[in-house]
């Protein structure tokens, strides 16, 4: 039995993979996605050109790749060709460079140290909060953006960047959406001037950004602490790799969280009955009160609702690795060079570990109902040696954010407005996040 899975393919289906997926990258892909893991399983085979492409949909098996045998994977073209823009930071180096690095850089986000960042990440909610007119439309898309882009500036730089978040938000929002332009096929014209213009741009705002730091010793924020970084030898951080880890973290960190509190807020519009579980929740634990570090860990429903919302609309939806060797997994081989992908919004839509998966319950996330489920079958921040290394930190301004924000406002959803998902390199809703808030406190 073992013998013959080593010389089969896994069931998939036989045809070539529709091209029209390359033409437009991952429009359609989640759903295709979807059906290729109910109809043929747990670990799936299909052609893509002459490349082999792997579909792990269990959680053991994705277990195995991100790991078990992490040291037989390399990140997935995709991201390897993203060095044009992020550079060679965490995201994208491999090997002892790598390691090296997370070695460096992972004090800076210890526990105690992105803690510090607490009173400013209330401060931007509060004074977002403030803004908003009773039952005038709001854009939610829009406003976690400018939120999160201005926390991850405090953080990283120890500055907001208001005035220049929406130029900062339309270059980024070019970068991530421009056909081909994660795969290095920007086609010419003007989809290729306007992604080299929003790449100069982004790079020039970190450039400087870095440049104004360069007399910062002493400072707590994240890009002071990058200048200071020393290896066990003592050897600082090279420019270029400060710069990189910049572009990173202020790139990634920003986005991913916008996309995860745009569809909790959306959601607990969809479903006010959780809102005011959660509610309930705050005035016991807050007591009117903002949040601070030493009670923000008690908001554990709030914290259920996050995860249930980055179940069901996880930023990321989908990783890939590259088989750096011959690989057997379920008794498959995958060889040298296979592309492996897995997909949070396959895994975490599996009736198997969640059932009625589309239904938002935070409920699930009570710890006997965690206790019954495989490790893997929730992996928002990936696994292993490459999990995330800001998990803590966004975990922090999603929980504090939400309670903030939930302390006064409750949302209602716009007739006519239906919330369509965009899958791009992180989960996007083209049209915004129109609701209109209601205010619960005179």
């Amino acid at each position: 039995m073992h013998t013959q899975a080593q010389n089969t393919y896994p069931p998939g289906p036989k045809l070539p993979f529709p091209w029209q997926f390359i033409g437009r990258p991952f429009a359609n892909l989640p759903d295709t996605f979807l059906n290729l893991a109910a109809q043929y399983g747990d670990i799936v085979h299909f052609m893509l050109g002459r490349q082999h492409i792997y579909l792990i949909n269990h959680p053991d098996f994705i277990q195995e790749v991100l790991i078990t045998q992490q040291r037989n994977f390399t990140k997935g073209r995709v991201l390897q060709n993203s060095r044009q823009l992020l550079g060679n930071g965490l995201l994208t180096a491999e090997g002892e460079a790598h390691i090296q690095q997370r070695r460096m850089v992972q004090p800076i986000f210890h526990r105690e140290q992105i803690n510090k960042h607490i009173p400013q990440i209330i401060q931007l909610a509060e004074e977002m909060s403030l803004r908003w007119q009773a039952n005038q439309p709001l854009d939610l898309s829009a406003e976690m953006t400018r939120l999160t882009m201005n926390i991850i500036a405090q953080a990283l730089f120890g500055t907001t960047i208001d005035a220049q978040t929406p130029a900062l938000s339309n270059a980024i929002q070019v970068l991530l959406t421009t056909p081909h332009a994660v795969l290095r096929r920007i086609r010419a014209g003007s989809n290729k001037r306007e992604f080299q213009r929003s790449q100069a741009h982004l790079t020039a705002f970190i450039e400087t950004s870095i440049a104004e730091h360069k007399n910062g010793a002493g400072q707590s924020d994240i890009l002071s602490q990058l200048l200071h970084a020393t290896d066990g030898q003592g050897c600082l951080l090279g420019q270029q790799q400060i710069q990189d880890h910049a572009m990173t973290f202020f790139l990634a960190g920003h986005e991913t969280i916008a996309s995860a509190l745009s569809w909790t807020f959306y959601l607990l519009a969809q479903y006010p009955q959780i809102a005011e579980k959660l509610s309930a929740e705050l005035d016991s634990v807050l007591v009117g009160y903002s949040p601070s570090a030493e009670n923000y860990s008690q908001l554990e429903y709030t914290k259920m609702a996050l995860t249930e919302s980055m179940r069901l609309y996880p930023p990321a939806w989908i990783m890939g690795r590259q088989a750096q060797q011959d690989v057997t997994l379920g008794g498959y081989h995958i060889p040298q060079g296979a592309t492996v992908l897995l997909s949070q919004w396959v895994t975490h839509h599996d009736p198997r570990f969640y059932p009625n998966p589309e239904l938002y319950k935070p409920e699930r996330w009570l710890p006997a109902a965690r206790a019954v489920r495989p490790k893997m079958a929730y992996f928002p921040f990936g696994g292993g040696q490459r999990l995330c290394i800001g998990e803590h930190f966004a975990w922090m301004v999603g929980i504090l954010t939400i309670a903030t924000v939930m302390q006064t406002w409750r949302f209602k959803q716009i007739p006519g407005r239906r919330m369509t998902p965009e899958f791009t390199v992180t989960l996007r809703s083209p049209n915004g996040f129109y609701v209109r808030p209601i205010p619960i406190k005179l």
